[in-house]
């Protein structure tokens, strides 16, 4: 009997090892990942992210990855149209990256930051002028953090182009506010009086004999018999 526990144990052990080494490395999830992402399978790439996260939960890495797949995605759902649902996805992808930016890899953190305000920006851009304070408030956001972080990277290309664009979206907000006036307009504006003109001749008589007064809302006629014409 003691052989037996010791045998099963043993198998268990073998298959065991067989699992680990047939469960792919991190490098390939990673590769797996990347590979999913260029055939348009974000859903795909992240649920492989995601399991390799269970393993490595603090992987400055595969929160990068994460945030990169949930960016692609959201760019994916902005070009058909789905713009709460791409609102939606560069929320999570921001989140994802403010993750990877606290790295020690200076490398890493740089990117994860520059692409968490590139993130930002595009959340921002797809505020409707409708909502214009959200709007306004967003992009002002936005251009704070491109602000703050040329001012710690000096010359970063990228980013001085990206915060020359939120500018010009901001300023043609801020100096086309018709939908904001509109809706203040109509905020302001009485209702509408729906009352019925009134009538002034309430009753009409006449002293010619024979003669009849019609009145009729705001017009009196005088019919006078023999001709039938009317007198006003």
């Amino acid at each position: 009997m003691r052989k037996t526990i010791l045998l099963a144990a043993v198998i268990a052990a073998l298959l065991s090892g067989q699992a680990t080494a047939a469960r792919p490395s991190f490098s390939q999830s990673l590769a797996n990942a990347q590979d999913r992402l260029k055939t348009g399978d974000f859903d795909k790439a992240l649920d492989i992210l995601h399991e390799l996260q269970v393993d490595h939960p603090d992987s400055a890495l595969v929160s990068y990855g994460i945030g990169k797949a949930l960016y692609s995605r959201g760019e994916h759902q902005e070009k058909l149209g789905a713009k709460d649902e791409a609102a939606g996805s560069y929320g999570e992808a921001e989140a994802a990256f403010s993750r990877g930016a606290g790295t020690k890899d200076a490398k890493l953190a740089l990117e994860s930051t520059f692409a968490r305000i590139n993130a930002t920006a595009r959340a921002a851009l797809l505020i409707p002028a409708e909502k214009y304070d959200d709007a306004v408030k967003a992009l002002r956001g936005a251009v704070a953090g491109y602000e703050q972080f040329l001012r710690e990277h000096p010359g970063h290309d990228g980013a001085q182009k990206n915060l020359d664009h939120i500018r010009l979206k901001l300023k043609e907000l801020l100096q086309n506010p018709q939908q904001q006036q509109k809706k203040d307009d109509d905020k302001k504006k009485p209702p509408e009086d729906k009352k019925q003109p009134m009538v002034y001749f309430l009753s009409a008589g006449t002293e010619i004999p024979k003669a009849q007064a019609k009145a009729e809302g705001n017009q009196l006629e005088l019919v006078v018999p023999g001709n039938g014409e009317a007198k006003p």
